[in-house]
């Protein structure tokens, strides 16, 4: 995940700016034969820095697990040009940085504990403000297990595993959980249980912390072999219904009218042969995960109007229906098909803040 070293690069690469800027060269004579001061663009932007929870307070060179690491890295940030900071507070695992109602909260991994009695995001918060930073935290929304560590929600209540993981297909058309194929536990978007799980942890965040904005990540399926459950099953029957008044439906061969056949991509499994309601499947996915945007985005508003609702995306468009999350604005994007399968969703009220984070 790259900015998992975005705090790191951009406080190199601030240092390396301020370092530069002693040794300038000496300003341009102005009229009058007086020195005429170069502006200090870099200082004048917003800079934000992610902070990563398990790099930066867990990892091997985390320094955010104690107050006075915590101090000393602000102090630094402040010092080079950092404006404003992203703190991830509910990671892969699906546990907490804060004393959670509605999740287990997470204090060591690794060998790196935070210092006990100590609330990490509520500090991390104070201490930003204190030097003026914008604060916007972010949560890790589809995943709530670390498949490496065999740690997190679905290992820690079966029940809620049973229920609510994503279920895959493997190269053979298998339906098999997620984590069987040695990958983080995703868990299925549509569930309404899941999305309430999430809404919850949202309200509580923006609630409880004094925060300019809210941001998801991994707001999305796992992948384009996802999620193939008996209940997304039912969920694209009723949809197609719904939307397509398609009364055939019912007897469609799931999931092979969907894709038919697979093959590997080096470690991703990719259709091979597609069926029938393959696009319409696609619109479904995106359709999910556009309309669970809406609700989030109702839900910290909720809470406090003047939050900024942000989502973490990828650049890379052309692929990104693999997960579920190529909705568009109707007035760019009008139900086509194309050799992406970039289908045109329904109005969104996001906008493009970043290439990487929409906000609103």
């Amino acid at each position: 995940m790259m900015k998992k070293y975005f705090l790191v690069a951009c406080s190199a690469a601030l240092l390396a700016l301020a370092a530069c800027s002693k040794t300038k060269e000496a300003p341009t004579p102005g009229p009058g034969g007086g020195e005429t001061e170069k502006p200090d663009t870099v200082r004048a932007r917003n800079v934000v820095a992610w902070v990563d929870a398990r790099s930066n307070v867990f990892g091997t060179y985390g320094r955010l697990n104690d107050t006075a690491g915590i101090n000393r890295v602000l102090d630094t940030l402040k010092q080079v040009g950092v404006t404003g900071l992203v703190i991830d507070v509910k990671g892969s695992s699906g546990h907490t940085m804060y004393p959670s109602a509605y999740a287990t909260q997470i204090t060591t991994m690794d060998g790196k504990t935070i210092t006990p009695g100590v609330d990490y995001v509520g500090y991390m918060v104070q201490e930003a403000k204190k030097r003026n930073f914008k604060v916007f935290a972010s949560i890790v929304t589809f995943v709530e297990a670390d498949g490496a560590r065999k740690m997190g929600k679905l290992f820690d209540d079966p029940d809620f595993r049973a229920k609510y993981e994503s279920i895959v297909c493997d190269v053979n058309g298998n339906r098999v959980p997620v984590t069987s194929m040695g990958k983080n536990g995703f868990v299925n978007p549509a569930q309404p249980v899941v999305q309430e799980r999430v809404l919850n942890i949202v309200k509580e965040i923006v609630g409880k912390y004094d925060i300019d904005g809210f941001i998801l990540d991994y707001a999305r399926y796992t992948d384009i072999h996802a999620d193939f459950s008996d209940y997304s099953k039912t969920d694209f029957i009723n949809w197609l219904k719904t939307t397509y008044n398609d009364t055939e439906a019912e007897k469609m061969k799931f999931p092979a009218d969907i894709v038919a056949s697979w093959k590997m991509s080096g470690d991703q499994v990719l259709p091979n042969v597609t069926g029938k309601y393959y696009s319409k499947w696609l619109i479904y996915r995106c359709s999910v995960i556009k309309s669970f945007f809406e609700k989030a985005r109702a839900a910290v508003k909720s809470v406090k109007p003047n939050v900024t609702f942000g989502v973490y995306v990828g650049a890379w468009y052309t692929t990104y229906y693999y997960v579920g999350v190529n909705w568009a604005s109707q007035s760019t994007i009008h139900l086509m098909t194309s050799l992406f399968v970039l289908t045109g969703l329904i109005q969104t009220t996001v906008k493009p803040a970043t290439a990487s984070c929409w906000t609103t």
